[in-house]
């Protein structure tokens, strides 16, 4: 009878190791089919199914680059991009030194001021896109009188071969400007630059400026325009129409910040008691600077020679 019992307990002992070996052997089954496998995106610091890695956007990091920087590679494509003028959204591509430059353009306009702001750079397979957004200068601003090429240069490491690069561009809406008419030389920061002017003659004017000056002169309140022409950059004040001499307009200082350059111009008019003739005049000053390399902003200020505000020369 113990004998019976003793077996039977023994082929218990044994069914029960089986299904635990049974069961064990499941679970290694079918844990990794539960979980799936995963790959890390280091670029994004979350984890993606590996499934799901190709279908999905990753925002590429990228550098904005300053021109007097480029290697010379980058520089030659980008003056070829602005000689060509095209018409519409372009972009070029130079690999060098392990990065990857793209040249952008939004387009030939008809005047100064345009500037291009990068918003993202996406990757969706083997497509890069960039999304640019073109800012004009506001409508009441003063830009150059001419045609030109906005244009910026961005770098990033390379997305790889067999990728295919392209260009979104939005338009902001022009929007008036609110000038601060208070700006002085002196509220300008430390990082101003003073640039060099050169009175200019009407006698060596080129037939451009003379002409524009001319059109302004007599024009009723005058104007101010900036003319690009050869090596020089001219500013042209005209005043309008005064009801007797002894008026002028005096360009007195010409400043550069960052991507801005103010003209300071003071109006001055005849002391209380002074003989002046008696005919109407038209005052025009014409200064001019070494052509910037790049597209500023210009901004006028003018004020006169009783305004406290005005930095003049015996301010």
């Amino acid at each position: 009878m113990d004998e019976k019992r003793w077996k039977h307990g023994r082929r218990s002992m044994m069914r029960l190791r089986q299904v635990n070996r049974i069961m064990l052997l499941v679970t290694l089954l079918i844990g990794p089919i539960g979980c799936g496998t995963y790959l890390s995106d280091d670029s994004r610091g979350d984890r993606i199914s590996s499934a799901e890695d190709d279908n999905l956007p990753t925002e590429l990091s990228f550098q904005q680059e300053k021109r007097n920087g480029l290697p010379d590679p980058v520089k030659d494509e980008l003056e070829k991009m602005e000689n060509k003028n095209p018409k519409t959204p372009s972009h070029a591509e130079v690999q060098w030194d392990g990065k990857t430059y793209l040249i952008l353009t939004t387009g030939q306009k008809s005047t100064g001021g345009y500037t291009i702001r990068i918003g993202k750079v996406v990757r969706l397979g083997n497509t890069v896109q960039v999304n640019a957004e073109e800012i004009p200068p506001p409508e009441d601003a003063l830009n150059i009188q001419a045609l030109t090429t906005p244009t910026t240069v961005i770098s990033m490491n390379p997305p790889g071969e067999n990728v295919e690069f392209r260009l979104s561009v939005s338009k902001r809406e022009k929007k008036s400007e609110e000038k601060d008419q208070s700006v002085t030389r002196q509220t300008l920061s430390g990082s101003a630059d003073q640039l060099k002017i050169r009175p200019e003659q009407d006698s060596s004017l080129p037939d451009r400026v003379r002409e524009k000056a001319e059109q302004l002169r007599t024009r009723e309140g005058g104007g101010k325009a900036v003319i690009p022409q050869g090596e020089r950059t001219y500013f042209i004040i005209a005043l309008g129409e005064r009801k007797t001499g002894g008026y002028q307009v005096e360009v007195e200082d010409v400043v550069r910040q960052g991507s801005e350059i103010h003209i300071f111009a003071r109006e001055v008019s005849p002391d209380p008691g002074m003989m002046v003739t008696q005919v109407i005049t038209y005052p025009v000053h014409i200064v001019s600077i070494p052509r910037p390399e790049d597209d500023p902003d210009y901004h006028f200020h003018l004020g006169k020679n009783t305004s406290p505000s005005f930095p003049g020369k015996d301010s």
